[in-house]
């Protein structure tokens, strides 16, 4: 994901801190040797998933933000 967005998107300093900091907890040794590590992973994986995508809609929105404050005078509605 993190090569994802430096590719298409723009990469931000969220989204290195949350993919990068998955990326150091998958190489990490901590999951052990149990049958069901990959169901372990799911989660860090669905948790970093939804952060990026709050971090991306807040920002989307603030990037639409300024045309909310635009009145009736200044837009062609009328014309």
């Amino acid at each position: 994901m993190l090569v994802f967005y430096a590719i298409v998107g723009g990469l931000r300093v969220y989204h290195v801190v949350i993919w990068g900091s998955l990326f150091v907890a998958g190489v990490l040794p901590i999951w052990g040797l149990s049958v069901d590590r990959d169901a372990l992973a799911s989660f860090p994986i669905g948790v970093a998933t939804m952060a990026s995508g709050i971090f991306d809609h807040y920002f989307l929105v603030r990037a639409f933000e300024s045309s909310k404050r635009q009145s009736l005078e200044h837009s062609n509605a009328g014309a």
